[in-house]
């Protein structure tokens, strides 16, 4: 049975003594085969990593995923300990942090943290309140982020739901057989359909050019080319070296997880 830890919200006399482990975004990032990126992130996401549409198993709400490993648990972008992209998705650059309510009542947003969480320690790494008992000026900026990050969250929403009204979605598995033998497909994934984004009106087209969703869509249909650079990273990682990849249109749109 998975037990559920719930962001706290910081409060000075119960977390002041901690600090963040310098490595804690590169190794929770190292366990991360799909990452959550924004609307706005798309374009550079697509230089690095293959860019999904994807509903969320639990609330069925639209996401835009990266992939960065064929392998659940692993991230092909993570090596001894380094992050190699040339881009990381603020998902990242934001962790251990969360905006959680201030109170069960409240509907004020305050930045929190996952009690007991391994990304903190109590002598080592940056401090999370400075001597005067105010948060440090590193987590401080963290929010900042984080609270740019919601608006962020509302226009993936609105590009999500622009991009299914239009049925521009197309959903796929991808098939990686290995040289041992092995097949593995990664299901409830979903990719812009070319067909119908040239098929549109050019009434349609203008308006996407204007708000800069065109560009967007092309950017995750450029991103299916970052698949070959998965195969390579995982051939150099890991024994069993990847044989083929296959983009299918999926059987059974509905299925998600990886078999």
């Amino acid at each position: 049975m998975t037990t559920v830890v719930t962001p706290e919200p910081l409060d000075a006399a119960k977390h002041g003594a901690l600090r963040v482990r310098e490595s804690a975004r590169v190794d929770f990032a190292a366990r991360q085969h799909v990452m959550l990126v924004r609307a706005a992130e798309i374009g550079l996401a697509g230089a690095c990593f293959p860019v999904f549409l994807n509903k969320h198993a639990e609330s069925g709400t639209w996401l835009f995923s990266a992939m960065t490993s064929f392998v659940p648990g692993s991230n092909l972008f993570v090596n001894e300990g380094r992050w190699e992209a040339t881009f990381a998705p603020s998902f990242m650059q934001t962790y251990p942090f969360f905006l959680v309510p201030e109170s069960a009542d409240s509907k004020e947003l305050v930045t929190g943290i996952v009690p007991g969480s391994d990304a903190f320690s109590s002598t080592e790494g940056l401090p999370l309140y400075d001597e005067a008992g105010s948060l440090s000026l590193e987590v401080a900026q963290v929010e900042t982020a984080l609270r740019s990050d919601t608006e962020k969250d509302i226009q993936s929403r609105a590009f999500a739901e622009l991009i299914t009204s239009l049925s521009l979605h197309r959903p796929v598995d991808i098939v990686v057989s290995m040289e041992s033998g092995q097949n593995n497909t990664i299901r409830g994934l979903h990719t812009v359909d070319e067909e119908r984004l040239r098929a549109l009106d050019d009434a349609t087209v203008l308006d996407l050019t204007r708000n800069g969703s065109l560009m967007a869509l092309h950017a995750m249909l450029f991103s299916m080319g970052q698949i070959n650079a998965l195969v390579q990273r995982h051939s150099r990682r890991f024994d069993d070296a990847v044989k083929q990849v296959r983009v299918e249109t999926a059987r059974d749109p509905g299925a998600g997880g990886t078999h």
